[in-house]
Order: C-alpha cells, then sequence, then structure tokens
C-alpha cells in the first residue's frame, strides 16, 4: 500500500517540486546477466526467454508486455521521458509497441527528431521497474522533467540508475529486466489486436518497432 506521506506529495505535486537527481552507480543488480549480440538469436536468449503472457487468449495476436516503461531521450535538450506503453512480441530480437500517439507522448516527439536526423532512437524498455518508478512513468509531467527525478521526488530518496550496455541511456539499477535497442523511425509495422484492461480490443494499426541489442537482468 502507498503511504500517507508518499501520497501527501502525489497529491500535492511536492513530488516534482522537491525532485531529486537520480543517484548513477557503476554496478547495479539488472546487470547480474547480460546477453547481447549474437547470443539474443540463440533459441531462450532474446524476448522468447521472458515470462510474457497472452493478456486476452483469443484476441491478442502475441504475447504483449503491458506494464512496460519505455525510456528514451531528445535528442536536443538530452533529457531522457519515461513512459508505459505494451510491447508486442514479433520475434526474439524484435518488440512492436504502440506509444499511444493521440496524447502526443515525450517518446514520439523523440522520434519525430531523429526521424528528420535520419537516425534510429535509441530506447530501454524497463520490465519490473521499482513500484515509485512504475507508477510515475504513467503521470503527465512536463517533458522538460525526466520522471526519474519525480520518482525521486515521490519516495523522497534518489533512484539508484545505471548506464545501459548498448545504448546511451540511464535505467533504473533494481529494475528486474532492462530491453535495450533502437526504435525504427523509417518503417511501421502492423501491431495488435490488444485486449485492453476495460474489456475493448484495441484493433490492428501501423506502429514503430524495436530492434533489440541487449536483455539485462
Amino acid at each position: 500500500m502507498m503511504s500517507t506521506t508518499t501520497l501527501r506529495r502525489l497529491v500535492s505535486g511536492s513530488c516534482i517540486e522537491t525532485r531529486f537527481t537520480p543517484r548513477i552507480v557503476e554496478d547495479a543488480p539488472c546487470h547480474e546477466i547480460v546477453i547481447e549480440g549474437d547470443e539474443l538469436d540463440k533459441p531462450g536468449k532474446g524476448l522468447d526467454s521472458l515470462p510474457i503472457p497472452i493478456s486476452t487468449p483469443g484476441w491478442d495476436i502475441a504475447p504483449f508486455t503491458t506494464l512496460s516503461q519505455y525510456i528514451t531521450k531528445d535528442p536536443d535538450s538530452g533529457v531522457q521521458n519515461m513512459g508505459i506503453y505494451r510491447g508486442q512480441v514479433k520475434a526474439p530480437r524484435r518488440l512492436g509497441m504502440n506509444p499511444s500517439l493521440e496524447l502526443r507522448p515525450g517518446i514520439y516527439a523523440h522520434w519525430e527528431k531523429m526521424k528528420a536526423r535520419g537516425k534510429k532512437l535509441p530506447a530501454a524498455v524497463i520490465l519490473g521497474a521499482p513500484p515509485c518508478v512504475a507508477f510515475t512513468s504513467a503521470q503527465k509531467v512536463p517533458e522538460s522533467l525526466d520522471e526519474l527525478y519525480v520518482a525521486g521526488g515521490l519516495v523522497g530518496a534518489p533512484i539508484n540508475v545505471v548506464k545501459a550496455k548498448t545504448v546511451d541511456l540511464l535505467v533504473p539499477a533494481e529494475a528486474e529486466i532492462v530491453v535495450e535497442g533502437y526504435i525504427d523511425t523509417e518503417y511501421l509495422e502492423p501491431e495488435a489486436p490488444f485486449g485492453e484492461s476495460h474489456g475493448h480490443v484495441n484493433l490492428q494499426e501501423y506502429n514503430a518497432y524495436m530492434e533489440v541489442t541487449c536483455i539485462t537482468r
């Protein structure tokens, strides 16, 4: 359950005003196992090694991550953004995604900027984040703020982060699983259908996808 102090910080908005700069660490629990390169192509070493379920049997086209935090970085300001989006497992090294473009999330702004540069967007997908990180990633905060700073304000202490192995991003050090890779900015692919939590089905549409370069846990 959420403590009274944490709830007070959330309701008052003080978690934004009293945000904490994340603490960068060298060694992290999320890097106890590192799988990258050709190792990801071996059976049971890529996304097929992760415990990702079919959420809505009969409707979901594939296993989907649901409480997955996507971290990307603004190529102009260097500020990271974190948001919750689903991820469709398409192949051991290919993860589809739905960034809810109608809501104009930060990840889409980053995608557009990298597309204009003709480059892919570095990304990290967090599975099993500390609760304060997962909770904060679903909130709407100014795009000039990194949600990891706000998560620190929520709990009253800096969030431990570590540099990702194959992309230039900082990820929660205590995450259970981190999937790193690059989101293509040239092509889109069919994604979904997917059974949503409210009982309706999100029909198939064209969305971006990520080419996985590393999985750590």
